[in-house]
């Protein structure tokens, strides 16, 4: 997070940050990885030592107490204990410590960012009482994913979100491009960051032996050039990938309007499959040779077409589509000779990439993955690649019955993460196969099936399940 925030927002730190928030996009990564990386576990250590004398002086009372034989003993033995009066200020002050844990000032962020604290806290604060009065829905745009800090009095904030506090740069500094001309130029910062950020974490795993980033082909009736973002071929199969960078609106803002939601998708995914078309339409027809061009109409690269058996569209998103980009069936029609595309934002496919990170199991995830398009009823990616971690390219169930994955399958990713940080964490446990459950109505009966064999049915009208109805003549 910290190398994209850098990344997108630097060109624009003079022109547009520093004049409105009196600090530059360097000051604002340094002083939320002072927090969440030195400032709050220092203090969590801390807090970890004053409680092991408390912890200590516990397991000596349990053990003394054996031998009381009554209240009087005991009190005693409490007035009497030679460290009562340092552990009374050892608990004072560990109990102030845990109520301020999250509760910070200027001065603490002084050894990371100088004189700019204050800045940093102003602009990343808000007051109580003052926000989020028009939030109406769960996935609104809340104040405080772009300013976690909430101001107490003149000198102190609390942290309130310390998981996102991190990406709350790419929530707020996006405030401050508030004209047309402002606001374009982030959107072709973004969308060239993406195009840069595919080519590198895709070409990571892939590890193409011939590629092509920002290319052209001829296109149109005029044959004109027009340029597409990355092209990727290893041992035979071809990945095109078109990065498209615009985000799909909130609830909040679009409230169901199919019209927007409409139009996001056909200014993204929509978008992206169909330059990705006319680069399959262009190879097709090439007759031995495909010649890849600059933008001055010179031939950059060439690929015989006898290397290609195989040709994967990829869209590469910035920002999260749920259910959009998992199942394109319910609202694309593809080409009959390209089939479905592959759907995924940068950072599903970088955790992704945590356990499917090589040429081969990348291609066949992406071929069990594309065949198993109408069937996912997911919304996220990570949950159908995980069940590919855990099982392999196995067969769906026959039938175009939707799948509904166990939520748990994206697990496998969070412990590969973790031990990526030296926490030793076990992949969750699962059968070597995986078992389906199935529940279908036949008349009046809800059929429930596992493995394959009718485990239950239920009479929709009495709501008597024959299990049940079985052990009770017993």
């Amino acid at each position: 997070v910290r190398d994209h925030i850098v990344s997108l927002y630097s060109q624009f730190s003079k022109s547009v940050i520093e004049p409105v928030a009196s600090i530059t996009v360097d000051d604002a990564v340094r002083g939320f990885d002072h927090i969440l990386d030195r400032l709050l576990p220092q203090r969590m250590e801390e807090i970890r030592e004053l409680t092991v004398p408390i912890l200590e002086k516990h397991s000596e009372f349990k053990h003394v107490a054996q031998s009381f034989s009554s209240d009087e003993d005991m009190d005693e033995w409490i007035a009497n204990d030679p460290d009562r009066n340092k552990l009374s200020e050892v608990l004072e002050t560990r109990c102030y410590k845990l109520a301020s844990l999250f509760v910070v000032e200027s001065s603490d962020f002084e050894s990371a960012i100088g004189n700019k604290s204050k800045s940093f806290l102003e602009f990343f604060s808000f007051t109580p009482g003052q926000v989020n009065k028009e939030y109406r829905y769960p996935l609104d745009g809340d104040v405080v994913r772009s300013r976690p800090f909430a101001r107490i009095n003149t000198k102190q904030y609390v942290i309130m979100d310390l998981y996102r506090a991190g990406f709350s740069p790419l929530y707020r500094f996006p405030q401050l491009f508030d004209t047309d001309r402002k606001k374009q130029q982030l959107r072709k910062r973004r969308d060239k960051l993406l195009e840069l950020d595919a080519a590198r974490y895709i070409g990571d795993v892939f590890q193409p032996s011939k590629s092509a980033e920002s290319y052209y082909i001829p296109f149109g009736e005029k044959s004109e050039l027009a340029e597409r973002d990355l092209l990727l071929l290893r041992d035979s199969t071809l990945l095109i990938v078109e990065s498209k960078a615009k985000p799909l609106r909130s609830i909040g803002r679009h409230q169901g309007n199919l019209v927007k939601i409409r139009d996001d998708i056909k200014a993204t995914i929509k978008e992206g499959y169909e330059q990705a078309c006319s680069v399959i339409s262009y190879i097709n027809d090439c007759n031995t040779t495909v010649p890849l061009l600059d933008k001055f109409g010179n031939v950059s690269l060439s690929i015989q077409k006898s290397e290609i058996e195989r040709i994967i569209p990829i869209v590469f998103l910035d920002s999260c589509f749920g259910l959009f980009a998992t199942d394109p069936t319910l609202w694309l029609s593809p080409e009959p000779s390209v089939g479905y595309p592959w759907i995924v934002d940068r950072d599903t496919f970088r955790t992704i990439a945590l356990r499917i990170n090589r040429p081969q199991q990348l291609t066949e995830f992406l071929e069990w993955r594309l065949g198993g398009h109408g069937r996912f009823n997911e919304a996220d990616e990570a949950t159908i690649a995980g069940y590919y971690v855990q099982h392999g390219p196995v067969p769906l169930p026959p039938g175009d019955v939707p799948v509904q994955l166990h939520e748990s399958y994206d697990q496998v990713f969070d412990a590969e993460y973790f031990r990526s940080k030296g926490i030793d964490v076990e992949d969750p446990a699962v059968d070597e196969n995986p078992v389906w459950s199935t529940m279908r109505r036949e008349g009046d009966q809800l059929i429930y099936e596992i493995g394959g064999k009718e485990y239950d049915r239920l009479n929709i009208h009495t709501g008597v399940s024959h299990r049940d109805f079985v052990k009770d003549r017993k």
